[in-house]
């Protein structure tokens, strides 16, 4: 019986650029169909290996996990999810007509503009600028804004 040898040979590089994209394709996948994460996902939708260079208050709202009702109450931190003004006190409500926040409130998206809406903040600078005074204020006054 014959055997028959074959042999690719292709550079490290090649094979390391190939790797990369694979991996990514496979992350980005895995975020498209994940339950999690949904809220960043409307933020920054691609998958990225390069650490995206938000400050940590714009991560917060991105996320959701900061000094928000909603979040605090996730974990038991809060008694209730409502704001000081009654409505849910979620990233949003902060960013869209909470009365704590409104000088600096961005004009709240429709429901079929959301996601534009969320890369928009992320990619202007002006945008993230009036982000962290909303992240700021927030900050600041966390313990009045709780209510409990």
């Amino acid at each position: 019986m014959a055997v028959l040898s074959t042999s690719i040979s292709i550079s490290l590089n090649l094979a390391l650029k190939k790797s990369k994209k694979c991996s990514l394709e496979i992350w980005q996948d895995r975020f498209n169909l994940s339950e999690t994460g949904r809220r960043t996902f409307l933020f920054v939708p691609q998958v990225n290996i390069n650490r995206a260079s938000f400050k940590s208050r714009t991560n917060q709202f991105i996320t959701g996990h900061g000094p928000f009702v909603t979040y605090l109450h996730r974990f038991g931190l809060c008694s209730h999810h409502r704001c000081v003004c009654g409505a849910k006190g979620d990233p949003n409500h902060y960013a869209t007509v909470c009365p704590v926040t409104k000088p600096f409130h961005f004009k709240k998206p429709s429901a079929e503009n959301l996601s534009t809406w969320c890369e928009n903040i992320v990619q202007n600078k002006r945008s993230l600028a009036r982000l962290m005074i909303i992240m700021k204020i927030l900050h600041e006054r966390r313990h009045d804004m709780i209510m409990d």
